[in-house]
């Protein structure tokens, strides 16, 4: 709290729209879609990535991401062990996946996360029929 006071003096804080995400339905053809839970509003910190965070990033194989922002709560990256494809965050700039967590204070409640910009930011949101979870409505090449 006291350091964002300080940050948005130089840098305000902007306020996205937060996907959790809640791993994948099945779609008619088979595929996974990625699936989110209800949309909600998200006033984050957003910073470059220093030089040693895109360094750590390179060595855990992870490229693209190159935005990173504090939030007043947890959000997760990719995890393929609880099935999870990372939470999204939509700004006013496109559509970023959360990719890496760079510090984790549970206990604080907030985080520093990886952002990888989004290819798939012509694809809607919505929620999927008969589910309460949410899903892209069109993936790029999809037909």
């Amino acid at each position: 709290g006291v350091a964002n006071a300080l940050t948005r003096t130089v840098n305000p804080n902007v306020t996205t729209t937060l996907y959790v995400s809640a791993g994948h339905l099945t779609d008619a053809a088979g595929r996974a879609i990625p699936s989110y839970q209800a949309p909600e509003q998200l006033v984050v910190q957003a910073q470059a990535l220093t030089k040693r965070e895109l360094e750590h990033l390179a060595e855990m194989n992870i490229s693209g991401a190159t935005r990173s922002v504090y939030a007043n709560r947890q959000l997760t990256g990719v995890d393929r062990v609880s099935q999870s494809g990372g939470d999204l965050l939509d700004m006013s700039d496109g559509r970023w996946l959360v990719t890496a967590t760079l510090e984790g204070w549970t206990t604080a409640g907030w985080c520093k996360v990886a952002l990888t910009r989004q290819l798939d930011t012509g694809g809607e949101l919505r929620q999927a029929a008969g589910s309460p979870l949410w899903v892209v409505e069109a993936w790029p090449g999809d037909g």
